[in-house]
Parts: C-alpha cells; sequence; structure tokens
C-alpha cells in the first residue's frame, strides 16, 4: 500500500496539470468547447448534487438555495464569464422586486454569484492564464474607495457598527467592481449586446412594475403627504437610466425597426420616471439628455425633434390601448400637474428641509473624523421635523455629506475623483470616434450618442445624489459596472496603433 501511494500521488498531480491547461486554453467566447472533458464534468456534478443532497436532508433550505446558485455561478464563469456577467445583471431584478431593509435569501445567493465568479475570474485571469489587468485611472480611483472602506472596517466596529449591516454596505460598495470584467470580457459587439440588454431587461421589468403599481401608489402617495411623512418610488434610478438608455438608442437609430422598439422603450421609462413622483430624477433625466446635444451637437437635435414626435404618436396609441383602465387620464393629468407645481415651493418643502436637517446633522458628526471618515455602517442621529422623532441612520440623503462622513475628505476626493476620470474617459471616446477613419457617418454618430449616453448617466447620478444619495445604492452599481466597462472597454478599442496599451 505504501508503493501505490507515490504513484497514486503522480497520477493526480498529472490530472491536475492537465486540468489547469485545459482551463488555460479554453476559449471563454460563447463556444461549445468545455475545459472539463465528459467523465470530469459528470464528476464534478456528481460531488455538487451529494452535497445539495445532504442540505436538504438536513433542512438547510438557505444552504440549499445558495449552493445551487454557488454551482450553477460556477458554471456559468467557468464556461463563459460572458454568460456569468448577464446572470449576475438579471440577477439584480429579483433582489429590486421586493426590495426592503431585511437581507433576504436571494440577496445572499446573489452575492454569492457575484463575487464567487469575480473571484474566480481574477484568479483565472492572474494566476493561470497569466494575463495583466488592464486599469484606468478612475477604475483605480473606485478601487481605492474600496479598499479604504474594507480597512476602515475595525474603525466602524469600533464605533459600533454591527457586523452584519457592515459586510452587507461593503458588499454593496463593491458592487461596481463588475466593471473589471466587463471591461476586458466584453470585445465584441455580440458580447456588449448581450450585456447591455440584460441591464434593459431588468429596467424594463421594474418600470413596468411601477406603471402598473401607480395607481396604488397615488392613493399611498396623497395619504402620506397629507399626515406628513414621505413618500416612495420603487427601484426610480434604475428607470431615469432607462430613460436615458432609451432616448440614446432612438436617437442613435437609423432603421424603423429600431426607432420604434427604442421608441417604446423611451416611453415606457419616460412614463415611469414622471410617475414616480421624484422630482430630482426628471431633471436630472432632462440634464443628462441636454448633456448628450451639447455633446452631439445639431444633428442630435434634429432627431430629437424628430424621433420625439414618433414617441408621442406612440404614446398616445399605446395609453389608449393598454393603460385606458388602468390609469384614468384626469388622474393622470392632475398628479403629473400637482408634481410641477410643487416646483414652484420646492424651497419650502418639508420634506427638503428635514433633508437638510439630516445634511446638517451628518456633516457635524463627520467632524469627528474628517480625513479618513467613520468608515461604513456607522450611524448619524438627527431630529425628523416631520415625525418630531429622533432618526437614527447609516444611509443619508445628501450622498455627499455621506461621503464626507463615512470616508472623510480622502475617500470623498476619490470617490469624485473616479466619476470625473469615468467622465473625461468618455470624452476621450468621443473625440477618437470623430478622429477614427473607416468609419461611416450613421456607424460613428451611432457609436458616439452610445458613449454620450455613458457621461449623461454618469452626470445625472452625481445630480441626483444631492437629494437622493445614489452613491452607495444596487440600483445604481449595477448601471455604473456596465457604463464604466463599456466606456473602458471603447476607449481600449481605439486606442492609437503603436500606443502599447
Amino acid at each position: 500500500m505504501d508503493v501505490g501511494a507515490p504513484h497514486h500521488r503522480i497520477q493526480t498531480q498529472q490530472l491536475m496539470k492537465r486540468f489547469l491547461q485545459s482551463i488555460h486554453t479554453v476559449d471563454t467566447a460563447l463556444e461549445l468547447n468545455h475545459p472539463l472533458s465528459t467523465r470530469e464534468a459528470a464528476g464534478f456534478l456528481t460531488a455538487a448534487g451529494l452535497v445539495l443532497a445532504a442540505a436538504f436532508l438536513l433542512q438547510q433550505q438557505l444552504l440549499l438555495f445558495m449552493l445551487i446558485v454557488a454551482v450553477v455561478g460556477g458554471l456559468l464563469a467557468f464556461q463563459s464569464p460572458i454568460l456569468w456577467i448577464s446572470a449576475v445583471v438579471l440577477g439584480y431584478a429579483p433582489i429590486l422586486w421586493q426590495w426592503g431593509k431585511e437581507f433576504t435569501v436571494v440577496e445572499a445567493a446573489h452575492a454569492v454569484l457575484f463575487y464567487g465568479g469575480l473571484i474566480w475570474w481574477l484568479f483565472h485571469r492572474i494566476v493561470i492564464a497569466r494575463k495583466q489587468i488592464r486599469w484606468s485611472f478612475g477604475g483605480l480611483l473606485f478601487v481605492a474607495v474600496f479598499f479604504q472602506a474594507i480597512l476602515l472596517s475595525p474603525l466602524s466596529l469600533a464605533r459600533g457598527a454591527e457586523p452584519f449591516i457592515l459586510i452587507r454596505e461593503i458588499t454593496v460598495l463593491g458592487s461596481p467592481l463588475l466593471f473589471i470584467p466587463i471591461a476586458h470580457e466584453c470585445d465584441t459587439r455580440f458580447k456588449q449586446h448581450m450585456v447591455g440588454l440584460s441591464l434593459i431587461a431588468a429596467s424594463l421589468l421594474l418600470a413596468l412594475k411601477n406603471i402598473y403599481m401607480y395607481k396604488q401608489k397615488v392613493i399611498s402617495a396623497v395619504y402620506f403627504w397629507q399626515v406628513g411623512s414621505s413618500r416612495a418610488a420603487d427601484t426610480f434610478y434604475l428607470v431615469m437610466v432607462l430613460t436615458i438608455i432609451a432616448a440614446g438608442l432612438m436617437i442613435a437609430s437609423s432603421r424603423v425597426r429600431t426607432i420604434l422598439l427604442s421608441s417604446a422603450l423611451f416611453i415606457i421609462g419616460a412614463a415611469a420616471t414622471i410617475l414616480s413622483f421624484y422630482r430630482t430624477i426628471w431633471v436630472a433625466a432632462l440634464v443628462a439628455v441636454f448633456a448628450m446635444g451639447m455633446l452631439l451637437g445639431r444633428k442630435f437635435w434634429k432627431r430629437t425633434v424628430a424621433y420625439g414626435g414618433v414617441a408621442l404618436l406612440l404614446a398616445g396609441s399605446g395609453y389608449f390601448l393598454f393603460f385606458q383602465e388602468a390609469i384614468s387620464l384626469d388622474v393622470l393629468a392632475n398628479s403629473v400637474t400637482s408634481r410641477f407645481s410643487s416646483i414652484k415651493t420646492y424651497g419650502s418643502d418639508i420634506s427638503l428641509r428635514n433633508r437638510q436637517a439630516e445634511t446638517a446633522a451628518t456633516l457635524e458628526a463627520a467632524g469627528d473624523s474628517p480625513i479618513v471618515g467613520s468608515g461604513l455602517a456607522t450611524e448619524i442621529t438627527y431630529k425628523n421635523l416631520i415625525t418630531l422623532t429622533s432618526v437614527t441612520t447609516s444611509w443619508t440623503h445628501n450622498g455627499y455629506a455621506w461621503l464626507m462622513y463615512h470616508f472623510g475628505v480622502l475617500g470623498m476626493l476619490m470617490m469624485l475623483g473616479a466619476y470625473g476620470a469615468f467622465i473625461w474617459l468618455g470624452l476621450r471616446v468621443l473625440r477618437r470616434l470623430r478622429a477614427r477613419s473607416g468609419l461611416s457617418a450613421q456607424e460613428r454618430f451611432r457609436r458616439r450618442t452610445l458613449a454620450a449616453t455613458g457621461v449623461g448617466i454618469i452626470i445625472a447620478t452625481m445630480l441626483v445624489s444631492l437629494t437622493i444619495n445614489q452613491f452607495h445604492t444596487r440600483e445604481c452599481a449595477l448601471v455604473l459596472a456596465l457604463v464604466w466597462g463599456f466606456l473602458e472597454r471603447w476607449d481600449h478599442d481605439l486606442q492609437p496603433a503603436g500606443s502599447g496599451a
């Protein structure tokens, strides 16, 4: 038996060597070649099945669900990073469908899918494939902020942060890190379309939910306003982003079919945005479109007028065909006009004054650690002017005050620097596309419109965060991962020949 042991170890080493070589040579595109043989794949799935069966027999439902997601996510990332990225993007839809303060099984499973796949992707690229990670300045700044949050964890705990909440907030903060594999793997138009359509599908689903729930939200909003409390809307940020993306796709389109499809998306996104009751996102969406027009010039504005007419025609037809029974025209008109009328009294709005009190308390607390901040999950207390009660929270409406309190001057400058660097990167993509030879006028305009859409989304995010913090939300993390990743990918593809990039 001692004689056979070395031979067994040699066989194991050879099997592992062959396994790693097969991983190293596998094509990560959507191909049929597999890094595992049929026997090896059967063994892996059998072992996973035994673990799942054991979890089921032990009545560990959470563990069972987590392991299923881990196995499926591992197989997706193992076979094709694009499938894994698309699954992560689509996975946000069930999380945000019933989003609340409670930590759900679906949220935990998504974290396993995301971080497990990200660790595997980084391990495969750096250790097995031995390829470098390309970094932009904005990407490096954001990663620095993420590591600052991790390094500040002991300080957060010392300041009374709950470990569970701290882990959850660090997980949310790190969600935009998906931009790293997106920037490296989305190297073809098909892959970019696959990932981009995943975001549109998730946003469209949530926008339709907002429209469907409009009557209930009107009743709730009227009640809340009358009793002096706050209002709420579902996934308003993704709805705003869907509007901006759809506007860009519509204006960049040249075929009748794509114009009609993107116009329908724009109508749904715009309707859900207007019906959200959030004035800030109306303004931010308009600012984003205006920024796109400033970057693209006269052709953009001409198409906006022409295609906007098509969208209005479709909107009118769609209302009378599909939504007339759900939303009466008089209720729709009254609720929308009342929100626009309330802009005149925006300065005296009780909700705005309450947020100003929250911001003042946050900035005062930031004075305890002004350089590096207090870390995530630490809380501030302020007096709610609406309910006249003390409120303790770690998330504040003013995103800039939130950054100052949790990350100090250092982290705030790095985070805002990351946003600014990606805006600059988008502007560089626009300049390079303008000078790019070999592109038709329509193709050049299409690509420049998509790049300008990304810049508009970043600007809108920074504007929204003045009153509704988007520096630390899952919705924004999802969108920024795609915007930043695509901008890095496009910038790399447009590198001048011989630049060494």
